[in-house]
């Protein structure tokens, strides 16, 4: 299944970029990348309603709890997340990537498409926006649009 695969990528890299010494056993939960999304989601709300993160910060744990609430098919509670998420930081390039994953699974491809548009102008080595908007290309028919875009995917980075 592509789309595990790549939510797990995403939430790798979101966690990565957000790690500190001084984090909250409960931010600690929200960005592993070794826990399952049912014990993220409940972890990343602590740290949402504590308000004791902002800017970026505040921005991945709405962005982490809405990949994982894609993954659990709650897609209108993910979108609210992920609104949220670019509402506080709308360069954050991985919220548009997981809200375009949302309507993707809404099966609105166009919307989707624009999403990974704009996480690729906001960071155009975002391997994982170039596959998902392939997948998206591909659902809707357009297999040369998919494969330039599986293909850049590939050459910014081979092993993806």
């Amino acid at each position: 299944m592509r789309y595990a695969l790549t939510a797990g990528v995403a939430l790798m890299l979101a966690a990565a970029q957000f790690a500190r010494a001084d984090d909250t056993p409960e931010w600690k939960t929200c960005i592993s990348v070794t826990n399952t999304g049912y014990e993220r989601i409940p972890a990343c709300t602590v740290v949402i309603e504590s308000k004791t993160e902002t800017g970026r910060r505040l921005a991945g744990a709405y962005c982490i709890r809405g990949n994982d609430l894609t993954e659990l098919g709650e897609l209108d509670r993910a979108l609210g997340d992920l609104d949220e998420a670019i509402k506080i930081d709308a360069t954050y390039a991985c919220s548009w990537n997981n809200r375009g994953r949302v309507y993707a699974f809404k099966r609105d491809y166009d919307r989707a498409i624009a999403e990974y548009d704009e996480a690729i102008r906001l960071d155009p080595r975002f391997v994982i926006a170039y596959n998902n908007r392939g997948d998206a290309w591909h659902k809707r028919g357009d297999l040369d649009r998919a494969v330039a875009d599986f293909t850049e995917a590939l050459k910014i980075n081979p092993n993806y």
